[in-house]
């Protein structure tokens, strides 16, 4: 009897460990998908809800002996050497602190790179992996960059990287999704950076000239379905006025109703505003073109319709205007809408004038939902394949995100761009819509066959043939794509 109890104790205690240890279940794995989460949560949407507190990553304790955790970025630098009073400065440094005492190290920018459009890093990048230098934990590359390196096997799969649980907030589960590549991820928006918030494409609005036209609000349109190419197309028609009376639209002393780049990135984040593909992925996870469809036709007929029109838009690329030009018209009063990345709103924070802010407009009312364009500029989280520590690189990048989740982009969202660089209330749930509906379209991030250049330029150029244009290029976009497939599936 005895015997009996005491098989029945140790088959209770052994359930038991495995409970409370997974990792008993899957073979004893050391790798990443072995780590130990209590805070795992069934989706992206219900982790949101939890509180702060309780999204804290299980991660060993570990002290690596002053090790310098060395980053390679743009211009959002990741280190910042003192405590100024800027929110977001000052957030960063409490946060490299924290990190930095937990785990005995320093955080320090190895490159600091100023041009977001350069391709620095990816020479860094490339010129470290082949002397075989372990030069740089993390980088932070533009996403055309990094889609370049993940080709030339030149980035970390991250899915591969001990301890960085990608179901979490700081990583943007949705981005994670969108980004992944035959089931491999060489890159995604991290917390610790600003920068994959700062690049998606939003709609300012001048208040003055929305109240002087008596035009409808903008925030009821966009909670109604209602805010729409069409919208946005008739109220441009409305404002624009020729001011100075010299019989033409041009020049500072008219009033317009868009202002924005006439380039690559706008009309990206106008085809998804209206939920329109060039590549898109299968069930499989491979790339695929799917832009041969009678909606996109349709949608691309619209945007050409309404930014050809010159008479009302004003365009950053015109001789008259240019960068400088380009920052004057809206504070002016010059200008109804201002079609531009999320950060352009800390250039006005001196503008006297009230502005709103709204994502980029859908086709029609029939469109489900919101969806925002990330420039290709954007810098995302990646790993060199020179990286030699990749347990001790994610213990202190799960850390540092989490940690940025908690300090650094609340500091960026709700204190410097929701109170010091918005308006009114109505634009700070405008923000967050804006952030969860971001997309991304991989033909502008991989460059097959430079379809998205094609279908810019075409735009650009105001082409109307745009079926006979796709035609002659996609053989040569499918040849591309099937290249990418072929050397990502050879990489580990």
């Amino acid at each position: 009897m005895n015997k009996k109890i005491l098989c029945i104790l140790v088959a209770l205690f052994l359930v038991w460990l495995c409970l409370f240890f997974p990792a008993c279940g899957n073979g004893g794995d050391s790798g990443a998908d072995a780590t130990l989460h209590t805070d795992v949560t069934d989706s992206p949407d219900e982790e949101a809800n939890i509180p702060a507190e309780n999204l804290t990553p299980y991660l060993p304790e570990m002290d690596y002996g002053g090790y310098e955790f060395k980053v390679l970025t743009d211009r959002d630098s990741i280190v910042v050497d003192e405590e100024n009073g800027e929110v977001v400065n000052d957030a960063k440094y409490r946060r490299n602190r924290t990190i930095e005492a937990k785990y005995n190290i320093v955080i320090k920018n190895v490159v600091y790179v100023g041009d977001i459009h350069s391709n620095e890093i990816y020479s860094y990048i490339r010129k470290s992996n082949a002397a075989g230098e372990y030069i740089y934990d993390i980088a932070f590359p533009n996403m055309r960059d990094a889609g370049k390196l993940a080709v030339e096997n030149q980035l970390v799969n991250i899915k591969d990287i001990p301890y960085i649980d990608l179901t979490k907030k700081w990583w943007t589960p949705s981005a994670v999704e969108q980004l992944s590549f035959a089931g491999k991820l060489y890159f995604t928006p991290a917390d610790i950076h600003t920068g994959g918030i700062e690049r998606c494409n939003v709609t300012l609005f001048n208040k003055n000239i929305v109240e002087k036209h008596e035009l409808e609000n903008l925030y009821n349109l966009v909670d109604s379905g209602q805010w729409t190419l069409e919208k946005l197309f008739g109220m441009c028609k409305t404002v624009t006025l020729d001011l100075d009376g010299d019989g033409k639209i041009q020049g500072f002393n008219d009033q317009y109703g868009i202002t924005t780049w006439l380039s690559h990135g706008v009309y990206g984040a106008y085809l998804l505003g209206a939920n329109e593909y060039i590549v898109k992925k299968n069930a499989d996870d491979y790339p695929e073109l799917v832009m041969n469809n009678q909606r996109f036709y349709d949608v691309y007929e619209k945007i050409r319709e309404l930014t050809q029109d010159h008479n009302f838009v004003a365009n950053g690329n015109a001789s008259w205007l240019g960068h400088e030009g380009f920052d004057k018209l809206f504070p002016a009063d010059k200008v109804l809408f201002l079609m531009e990345v999320m950060e352009c709103a800390q250039r006005f924070r001196e503008m006297q004038t009230n502005f709103g802010i709204i994502p980029f407009p859908k086709y029609n009312e029939a469109q489900e939902g919101y969806y925002t364009y990330t420039a290709w500029s954007a810098s995302l989280f990646s790993v060199p394949i020179s990286n030699g520590e990749l347990e001790r690189t994610g213990i202190i990048s799960e850390a540092l995100a989490a940690e940025s989740s908690k300090t650094v982009m609340p500091a960026y969202i709700d204190v410097a761009l929701g109170s010091k660089y918005l308006r009114d209330d109505e634009s700070r749930p405008m923000v967050d819509l804006v952030l969860n509906t971001r997309v991304y379209d991989l033909a502008y991030i991989y460059q097959w066959g430079d379809i998205g250049n094609v279908v810019n330029n075409a735009l650009i150029g105001n082409k109307k043939d745009i079926v006979s244009i796709y035609e002659k290029t996609e053989e040569k976009v499918k040849t591309a794509i099937e290249k990418s497939i072929e050397k990502i599936n050879e990489l580990d």
